[in-house]
């Protein structure tokens, strides 16, 4: 198994989406539970794709988030269509009890949060049938009511007084996502996942649909006949959204034509900042190398600036991996930008509904200033600097 952080992304509709299995899923939460601290994972099916696009704070949340899976075959079969594969989707429901096994074995705690009683009952009893000595060290399941109208306080008290190592939220989409975002910095948590309807499925109060229909992708069908007044309409709604939203980031794809060059990086330091020198095409097998040389620089604290001026061509591979390395900037809390995008490349960036997420700068030189900035230091640049970007007026807006 390999641990997601290794892997590759894709950015569809605007929200990074790994491209991982259940099972790595499951191996890098774990990491994560090593590490401590906060850490947010989302499971999106296409619900979530929309609701991100009518809301600019989801949107904001998804793109904080530590991990954002692929909760539905439409997912991966739009991934596949604009031309980047989701290698599998990850659903809470397989995801859960994958973890109770590991939480079994190493001593976790988990605490089940929302849905009612009954569901979290069944959830518990079933689990800690399959996994005797589980740990479930709290469950609660607050009165219905507005995000805004909770009450937090008391949420928060409960889950504190257990001190899980897993907290399960079952709030629905986008209540779930918008609550642990907003608690991130209070939670003594290392994970927490939002799961949905999960915990009407493993206690047993839906039924989940047969295996061929799970294997051929065809579940969601299923769960329509199974729930036509609650889930038709929505499907509707989203698959008109999907339609009049995705044809623009496939032709803007389609119409940028691929030099087949591959991809090269090169790395230079200017006093306390790397400039990361790209060339030729944003996509492939070389992506999660370059994550993870960027990731050993941001984790050092060391300001990073994308040179983007000479890439030829990038697909939702190369959006969800500037989208990464922006996660990872602000998880260590050091500046990031992504500089010189010609109108090729802005265009799928816009098309994709990913430009207004990324920090984005006119040229290298102007990234550098704005890093300098940042840090409290003039924004006038170095001797070093202005002759390696000559050509680059102060503040403005030539590509080198």
């Amino acid at each position: 198994m390999t641990s997601v952080r290794k892997q590759g992304s894709v950015s569809l509709l605007g929200v990074r989406i790994e491209q991982t299995t259940t099972r790595d899923v499951a191996q890098t939460i774990e990491e994560m539970i090593d590490e401590g601290g906060f850490h947010q994972v989302a499971t999106a099916n296409v619900n979530f794709l929309i609701n991100a696009q009518r809301d600019a704070e989801l949107k904001r949340v998804l793109t904080n988030c530590d991990l954002v899976v692929a909760d539905g075959m439409p997912v991966v079969w739009i991934s596949r269509i604009l031309g980047q594969g989701i290698v599998e989707r990850v659903t809470g429901v397989d995801l859960i009890p994958m973890l109770a096994t590991r939480a079994t074995e190493r001593g976790w705690g988990i605490y089940l949060l929302g849905s009612n009683e009954n569901h979290l009952k069944a959830t518990a009893d079933v689990l800690t049938k399959q996994n005797p000595g589980l740990r479930i060290v709290g469950s609660y399941a607050p009165p219905y009511a507005t995000l805004s109208q909770m009450d937090h306080e008391g949420i928060l008290q409960r889950i504190e007084a257990t001190s899980p190592d897993l907290l399960l939220v079952a709030f629905g989409n986008p209540k779930q996502e918008l609550f642990l975002a907003m608690h991130r910095e209070r939670l003594k948590v290392p994970v927490a996942i939002g799961v949905g309807g999960s915990f009407e499925l493993i206690g047993g109060f839906l039924k989940r649909a047969p295996n061929w229909m799970q294997k051929t992708g065809l579940e969601w069908v299923y769960r329509i006949l199974r729930e036509p007044r609650r889930l038709l309409g929505r499907y509707v709604r989203d698959g008109f959204v999907l339609t009049t939203t995705l044809p623009r980031q496939l032709i803007a794809i389609c119409l940028r034509r691929r030099s087949h060059a591959g991809m090269a990086i090169e790395v230079e330091h200017y006093g306390s900042s790397a400039v990361v020198y790209m060339t030729g095409e944003l996509s492939g097998s070389m992506l999660p190398v370059v994550i993870e040389e960027v990731d050993a620089l941001l984790r050092t604290h060391t300001p990073v600036v994308m040179d983007a001026s000479r890439v030829e061509f990038l697909d939702g591979d190369g959006v969800g991996m500037l989208m990464r390395l922006q996660h990872l900037a602000m998880k260590y809390h050091t500046p990031y930008w992504i500089a010189g995008m010609n109108r090729r490349t802005e265009g799928i960036l816009e098309a994709s509904r990913s430009q207004r997420n990324l920090p984005l700068a006119d040229s290298v030189a102007q990234a550098l200033r704005r890093i300098r900035v940042g840090m409290g230091m003039s924004g006038e640049l170095d001797s070093e600097h202005k002759e390696k970007f000559t050509g680059e007026p102060v503040g403005n807006t030539v590509v080198r």
